[in-house]
């Protein structure tokens, strides 16, 4: 009530999603011809980068990335982990990917960080498996539970495939936007 009587209106809203792995199922099959790797850092990370830019073009407040920012963000910021990657190709284009961290604090928490399916690759049960495959791949890893945040108003549907998964709502949050007026407002 404070912000709106402020002016600010809810333009989106945005989830932060759970799991215990516990609850987990087993990882989705593949569809036909897919084969899921751990990225190559040496090999891959350009070709990740452009499928990533690609399949969040049309995302909710998209800004275009270069690569060195990218990279510094995902791979340089001390929690790359190539067992944490997993990359959908169909022979040698990428159909997909799960690029995944732990979180340190508390520590038993894997955290999907970008989750994408390239549009050709879309309706086939793509992002299901990779899904379910990073919540297999935690456990190995001895984690407790799985999270990531999404758009609630997501244009692939994303928040039905994570709860499809498994997954519920943990957090709800709103993003506010205020529009300002230069005839306001008067600089001397």
């Amino acid at each position: 009530a404070l912000l709106s009587a402020a002016g600010y209106a809810i333009v989106r809203y945005f989830y932060r999603m759970q799991i215990d792995l516990q609850d987990a199922a087993a990882p989705t099959p593949l569809p036909q011809g897919i084969v899921l790797r751990n990225v190559d850092a040496e090999r891959d990370l350009l070709a990740v980068f452009q499928a990533d830019q690609e399949a969040f073009a049309d995302h909710w407040g998209f800004t275009p990335w270069t690569f060195e920012e990218w990279k510094h963000q995902v791979v340089t910021d001390g929690n790359f982990n190539p067992a944490l990657w997993r990359i959908a190709w169909d022979g040698d284009q990428i159909a997909g990917y799960c690029i995944s961290r732990v979180i340190a604090v508390p520590g038993d928490l894997g955290w999907v960080r970008h989750l994408a399916v390239r549009r050709p690759w879309r309706k086939r049960g793509l992002g299901q498996a990779l899904l379910t495959d990073m919540f297999a791949v935690f456990k190995q890893h001895g984690l407790a539970r799985a999270g990531l945040g999404v758009d609630a108003d997501n244009t692939t549907n994303a928040v039905n495939l994570y709860q499809r998964a498994g997954m519920h709502v943990a957090f709800k949050f709103a993003n506010y936007r205020k529009s300002l007026s230069s005839q306001s407002t008067s600089f001397r």
